[in-house]
């Protein structure tokens, strides 16, 4: 996905590394900037590929396909082709449509294609497959911690309650994501978080109709 500009010249970083799939390139290829005088150690030895940086046969067709990736890139950026515009769209229908919805993070400084979500009393496990059902991809957090069952510890250093950071959603947008598709997954988004209300009603009017009587929930 586009994001942002980045100029190694004015960002003071040592390592930076660029994977292709993230604006539109070729997967299972990446690009490493290593600052001029930084020591590097590499993690693959043997055939002294890349300088000795990394062994193993270089995938020239993937490497190709990020140059020119990163070329169209930024003649989309160069040309003020973001997706804030899209994911602008999406949070306002979604904020708009739907009950205790937070937009978390910097409303001013946030990546353009990047939306992250907080559903109140809803968790973002029981969203994620209502969505895939309506074939709406989206993550509930980072690939490690993919399987993991606590908070992410990125989250609670922000602030975050455990039920507020296992609610929510972070989706992602292109600049050539279509303006129909992002408001559909809106509707999606409103129909999940609706569909996942009534199922917890009827799991609570189930328990409380049943011979142990009236249950009283309480929350630590």
């Amino acid at each position: 996905m586009d994001k942002i500009a980045v100029n190694v010249r004015k960002v003071p970083v040592d390592f930076l590394l660029l994977s292709a799939h993230k604006f539109h390139g070729p997967k299972g290829v990446d690009a490493l900037y290593i600052r001029s005088g930084c020591r590097f150690e590499p993690m693959v030895r043997g055939g002294g590929q890349e300088k000795d940086r990394r062994s193993g046969t270089e995938n020239t067709a993937g490497i190709v396909g990020l140059g020119k990736a990163a070329e169209l890139a930024l003649a989309r950026l160069a040309a003020k082709e973001h997706p804030g515009a899209v994911r602008a769209a999406f949070e306002a229908k979604v904020v708009g449509e739907v009950e205790g919805v937070t937009v978390n993070g910097d409303l001013l400084q946030q990546l353009p294609g990047t939306s992250h979500l907080s559903f109140i009393d809803s968790e973002a496990a029981g969203l994620l497959i209502l969505l895939d059902d309506m074939g709406v991809a989206c993550p509930a957090g980072s690939a490690c911690m993919t399987g993991k069952q606590q908070p992410s510890h990125v989250q609670k250093a922000m602030g975050f309650s455990d039920a507020k950071a296992k609610s929510n959603l972070r989706f992602g947008f292109s600049c050539l994501t279509p303006m129909d598709e992002v408001l559909a997954a809106a509707e999606a988004v409103k129909k999940a978080v609706e569909k996942a209300v009534e199922k917890a009603v009827e799991k609570l009017r189930r328990v409380q109709g049943g011979s142990t009587g009236p249950v009283m929930v309480y929350s630590a």
